[in-house]
């Protein structure tokens, strides 16, 4: 799959995930001032740096983790991913640098379908691996996710959620159904601001007969995403516009 030219940009939330991931993040700052208080040498230099840092992605990564999994990973992963939870990192071994890593391992350890994506792997009692994975050539919105547990080689289970109710059964285990009721009536929802940085790959330009020249912002094969200047965003066939840059 052609993976698509990226600049800096704010990231395109769903307002239910950005309402839910700007309460989790909360949540996490809360519990770390309480032990910092409490117990400052029991305080997590790599949590603080975590939910202290920038709320992004950085392009040069992006691209290259894009490109050995062959498919544009959907903003609104990428948003979970930015928001740095230490919850998730520790309970499902959660990371963007680590999604290839655990890509590559369910793959070729596990027997998992070429066409998934782990977006995380949570070890299991005995020889059981658990990982979180998305399908790379049916993104969805809302994106949905698998998860699938393993015995060495044998899938022993699976199950499906969207992206927003995984998180949010995570929050729950963490923080408690009524975090959950406040993170979603917030009227802070607005505070999270996911953006990918850092230099970035040409964008492709294309001409289309009645909306005229725009910007490529995604590539989903046969069709693609344009912003225009005049006409905003559109979806449109492939065969439908004339490439101003092409490779």
């Amino acid at each position: 799959m052609h993976v698509p030219p990226r600049t800096p940009r704010a990231l395109h939330v769903s307002e239910e995930l950005r309402r839910l991931l700007t309460g989790f993040r909360a949540r996490e700052h809360a519990r770390l001032e309480r032990t910092q208080r409490d117990d400052p040498d029991d305080a997590d230099t790599h949590e603080s740096d975590d939910l202290h840092g920038p709320a992004c992605i950085e392009l040069d990564e992006l691209l290259r983790i894009e490109e050995e999994l062959g498919t544009a990973l959907p903003d609104d992963v990428l948003a979970v991913f930015a928001a740095r939870l230490p919850a998730l990192r520790k309970w499902r071994s959660f990371g963007f640098d680590q999604v290839a890593a655990n890509t590559q391992r369910a793959w070729n350890d596990h027997g998992m379908a070429r066409r998934l994506i782990a977006l995380a792997v949570r070890p299991e009692p005995g020889d059981r691996t658990t990982f979180i994975a998305m399908d790379r050539t049916v993104p969805g919105d809302p994106v949905e996710i698998e998860m699938l547990t393993y015995l060495g080689t044998e899938r022993m289970a699976a199950d499906k959620v969207t992206l927003f109710y995984w998180v949010r059964d995570v929050f729950t285990y963490f923080h408690g159904e009524a975090a959950i009721v406040d993170a979603l009536s917030s009227s802070g929802h607005g505070s999270f601001k996911p953006m990918l940085v850092g230099p970035a790959r040409p964008t492709a330009r294309v001409h289309h007969d009645r909306f005229g020249d725009g910007d490529v912002v995604a590539d989903r094969g046969d069709k693609i995403e344009v912003e225009f200047a005049e006409f905003g965003r559109k979806v449109l066939l492939r065969q439908a516009v004339r490439f101003l840059n092409p490779d």
